[in-house]
């Protein structure tokens, strides 16, 4: 069986290389670098597509719609997705996320979206909250002062950081996992 891990940066894929070099597993895995709303692999060629924390890039429906034709009869989709937890939420967080990221719904709104994009859904869960803070928001904040002066502190660049501040206090994320 092969992986196909696809990235739109080299510098990811070049580090997965050396990971794969060093455990001998570069036989099984294929990198490619592309965009995820740009692929071009044959129809029905995959038996699950994962992917996790990405799918927001090019938009949940889009992604779902769009990565449909790439999985066989009876495949699988397992993705990530922020969505809100409770219908109470401090309208300072509701508003950043409803402007940083317009797709943001509840859990049974993107739970009809997976349906309305012609999957079944046969699980879905709450990631524990360590998974995205300790794994990714933290990390990023950890090496905050580095790219603050990598990028000679740029105005673009701490208005990121202070986004990533923010979101390290709002995020909840869930996984769904679905049959086409």
């Amino acid at each position: 069986m092969k992986i196909v891990a696809v990235d739109m940066l080299q510098e990811f894929l070049n580090k997965l290389k050396e990971k794969l070099d060093r455990d001998n597993s570069n036989n099984r895995i294929i990198a490619i670098q592309s965009s995820m709303d740009n692929l071009h692999f044959e129809e029905k060629l995959f038996n699950v597509i994962w992917s996790e924390g990405a799918i927001y890039n090019i938009g949940f429906e889009k992604g779902l719609s769009e990565w449909r034709r790439f999985l066989k009869d009876e495949g699988y989709i397992a993705v990530s997705e922020i969505s809100w937890l409770t219908d109470n939420r401090p309208e300072e967080i509701e508003q950043y996320w409803t402007y940083a990221y317009s797709e943001i719904d509840t859990i049974d709104a993107k739970l009809s979206l997976i349906e309305k994009c012609g999957y079944d859904p046969i699980a879905h869960f709450v990631l524990p909250e360590n998974c995205w803070m300790e794994h990714y928001y933290l990390p990023i904040l950890s090496r905050s002062d580095a790219f603050l002066e990598r990028y000679n502190y740029g105005e673009d660049v701490q208005e990121f950081i202070k986004i990533i501040n923010r979101v390290t206090l709002s995020h909840d994320n869930n996984t769904y996992i679905s049959r086409y």
